[in-house]
């Protein structure tokens, strides 16, 4: 079983930049604590009970063995851009240009969390080559160095793209989305056979 697992995500769904107008932007930490205690995602994208149902996955935790909000308390969600975003990332030049300039603090925070995997939830990112950006090695299958430790770095859909989910069929015993994300995290997981 692993001992931690870390999703890099592109930044938070803030209604588009509210950083730039002055208005503080609590911590997500606090929100995946209260969904923890209370068991109840009220987000739109239902993103704490998705990454709970892959963390699960990741670890190789049978997926009835603790509850999603149980879950939350065992992995770091870590947002790229750190001021928020809104529900697109467009082009994603300004994520780009945002790990460009902070790349040696996201990376001193990858290796404070010393995941044992890291499932990168957006394909786009991925690609444009951020992982590198950031330290990544390896030219097929992408990871990094930590304590000198190989920490795989899994390209993975971000939990509210759905409409990947259509081309994968759904593990059994899920809905169909979290089990169409579930399983596409497995195929990916045993592709680089982690």
């Amino acid at each position: 079983m692993l001992q931690e697992s870390s999703f890099v995500s592109n930044e938070a769904n803030d209604d588009g930049y509210t950083a730039k107008y002055g208005v503080e932007k609590p911590n997500s930490v606090l929100d995946y604590r209260l969904y923890a205690k209370k068991g109840v995602d009220d987000w739109m994208g239902k993103m704490r009970e998705r990454t709970s149902e892959l963390y699960k996955i990741a670890a190789g935790l049978p997926r009835d063995s603790i509850s999603n909000s149980e879950a939350a308390l065992h992995y770091a969600v870590m947002d790229l851009n750190k001021r928020g975003g809104k529900s697109s990332i467009d082009n994603g030049q300004h994520i780009w240009n945002y790990c460009s300039y902070y790349k040696d603090y996201i990376k001193r925070e990858i290796e404070i969390i010393n995941p044992d995997i890291i499932v990168w939830l957006s394909t786009k990112t991925f690609d444009m080559g951020i992982p590198r950006m950031l330290g990544a090695k390896g030219s097929n299958d992408l990871y990094f160095l930590i304590e000198k430790k190989k920490v795989p770095i899994i390209r993975m859909w971000h939990t509210s793209y759905i409409y990947g989910t259509r081309y994968v069929t759904p593990l059994e015993g899920y809905d169909r989305i979290n089990g169409a994300l579930c399983a596409k995290l497995k195929m990916e997981m045993e592709r680089i056979g982690f």
